[in-house]
């Protein structure tokens, strides 16, 4: 099961010069931090809008079976061998049970999928929860993007950020195929396919969609673009259909995710206290509801 801590108070350090974000969880009173003018958070608010997606390890912060966090504008992904957890930000409304998470379940993953972090980033993350020292998790490796070897046969997939956005590539070695790929979705209310080819799912209050995927080739120097669509099974099983291609050069199928929310938009993350101690660097402090 994993671990979803209903309340915490973070506090974030921020210094774009070397990007270093910390998280801390604690109850300390930060009353006496005098609030700045609507000015001020509003260019707070955006420039924590424009931190870059990143994933961080998995060292004990929460349940064993994930090997890496990302945390983006919305939701909170969390990475196992077979699945991605997708936990949105938006909180439960009043009276409303939270529900479990959405899980994007890889079908008939082969070899070793446990993903492995690509190009480690100065970004280090910190966890003090509660006195109990052995509790507190310091010095968490971030890395730019994420990538599951061989996931299928021939067939690797990569993670990554593209601003606050969450991309991935299935990378499709020459000769490998692509009807082996299938993923399905657990926690979902209903998946569809729209007249745009974009792939929506819905949980609840929450959607993401998954943009109409683009495939493309590089041969001999030059970007050739390959028609590429979601298709859907009977059992709901989510697959590509692709046009003709060379089957002697590396294909890659880029789509993209997007969530229904974002940070500081759906009254969830709620920022007080907020002091600007000099350009570049401030403190935030504020509530994050689960």
């Amino acid at each position: 099961m994993l671990k979803r801590p209903s309340l915490f108070a973070s506090l974030l350090f921020i210094s774009f010069s070397i990007c270093a974000l910390t998280c801390i969880r604690t109850g300390d009173d930060f009353s006496n931090i005098k609030k700045r003018s609507s000015a001020d958070q509003s260019f707070i608010q955006s420039s924590l809008s424009k931190i870059p997606v990143s994933f961080e390890e998995n060292r004990g912060q929460v349940a064993d079976e994930i090997f890496f966090i990302s945390r983006g504008s919305g939701y909170d992904a969390l990475f196992a061998a077979d699945r991605i957890y997708f936990t949105p930000k938006s909180g439960a409304e009043k009276g409303q049970k939270s529900r479990p998470p959405m899980s994007l379940i890889f079908q008939n993953p082969e070899g070793n999928s446990a993903p492995t972090g690509i190009d480690s980033i100065e970004q280090k993350s910190n966890y003090f929860i509660g006195d109990d020292p052995s509790q507190w998790r310091t010095g968490l490796n971030n890395f730019s993007g994420i990538q599951y070897e061989e996931i299928y046969p021939g067939i690797d997939l990569k993670f990554y950020g593209n601003q606050r956005k969450l991309e991935y590539d299935f990378i499709i070695a020459p000769g490998a195929r692509t009807d082996r790929i299938k993923f399905g979705f657990d926690g979902a209310d209903s998946v569809t396919i729209s007249d745009d080819g974009n792939l929506a799912v819905s949980a609840g209050p929450e959607k993401v969609i998954i943009r109409r995927p683009f495939a493309y080739q590089q041969i001999d120097g030059n970007r050739r673009m390959i028609d590429c669509n979601f298709q859907m099974d009977d059992a709901g099983k989510v697959s590509f259909s692709v046009e003709s291609y060379d089957k002697d050069q590396e294909l890659i199928i880029d789509p993209v995710l997007e969530f229904s929310t974002f940070f500081g938009g759906s009254g969830t993350d709620i920022s007080y206290g907020v002091a600007v101690i000099r350009p570049a660097i401030f403190i935030l402090r504020g509530l994050h509801l689960r």
